[in-house]
């Protein structure tokens, strides 16, 4: 057994297990450098003109020295992809510190530790939620229509899970179900809001019908500001365009000085 410690990265929103690690089961008698050599390779998968196709795993080291033979061989196309064990295991094209650690799965220690893995379904729930990113299980695990918490369910297995369907996907494929056995959590949600929507109606009316008691008074109040403040931006314009109060006399002339044409 290898136990491979992952980069941990809480912060990023995606990931499903920020603080999990993940293990693989080596099934073969092999060196864990030659392993990693082979799984840190690729899967490449050949069709010839016959569109007969041929899947080869090819190691780290020779990757190079395969895609030079591939173009010896009369192949219509390949295509290559990594190897699903890069996700568990030490990676040579990663490029960060990695650590391993073979475990004796006879060991008392090592068979406590298998038993948390995610997929053991005796798990207690409450120790899953706290390695688990909450963005995942609030986006994947469960979600909400009209305000009501429901689960993604497959449509084929929507007949095993008791509840009331309130929405499907645009695909069909996934249904939006409320399980019977959180209908009175739900309940019971629902009618919380309601009691604290109809406090803050109650709060609101209040305030209201003493504001009402003051009500003149507070539209002389509003007058004499807006008055205020009338006076206020003329003074303030006036002092920006540097205006002068103009002198009024009998006489109908009107002097200039240092007047130009804009």
């Amino acid at each position: 057994m290898v136990f491979y410690p992952t980069v941990f990265n809480p912060n990023t929103r995606a990931q499903k297990t920020p603080y999990a690690v993940s293990m693989w089961n080596i099934q073969e008698d092999i060196l864990l450098k030659d392993y990693i050599y082979l799984y840190s390779g690729m899967t490449i998968r050949y069709t010839d003109n016959k569109d007969q196709p041929t899947t080869k795993l090819v190691p780290y080291q020779q990757l190079d020295q395969e895609i030079e033979n591939s173009r010896k061989e009369n192949y219509w196309m390949w295509t290559a992809e990594q190897t699903k064990e890069i996700r568990f295991l030490p990676s040579l094209i990663r490029d960060d510190v990695q650590l391993a650690f073979i475990l004796n799965m006879d060991n008392e220690y090592a068979k406590k530790l298998i038993n948390q893995d995610i997929f053991n379904q005796n798990m207690d729930k409450k120790v899953v939620k706290t390695f688990i990113s909450k963005w995942f299980i609030d986006n994947f695990i469960y979600t909400k229509r009209d305000d009501r918490i429901v689960f993604q369910v497959k449509a084929s297995s929507k007949s095993k899970v008791g509840g009331i369907v309130h929405d499907v996907s645009a695909s069909s494929k996934t249904f939006y179900i409320e399980p019977a056995q959180i209908v009175p959590l739900n309940n019971k949600i629902r009618e919380l809001r309601s009691k604290i929507y109809a406090e803050i109606i109650r709060i609101l009316t209040a305030l209201s019908f003493e504001v009402r008691k003051e009500i003149e008074n507070l539209i002389l109040a509003e007058q004499t500001l807006a008055q205020i403040d009338f006076h206020f931006a003329k003074a303030r314009y006036a002092v920006r365009i540097q205006a002068v109060e103009p002198e009024l006399t009998k006489e109908r002339k009107v002097k200039i000085d240092l007047m130009r044409h804009p």
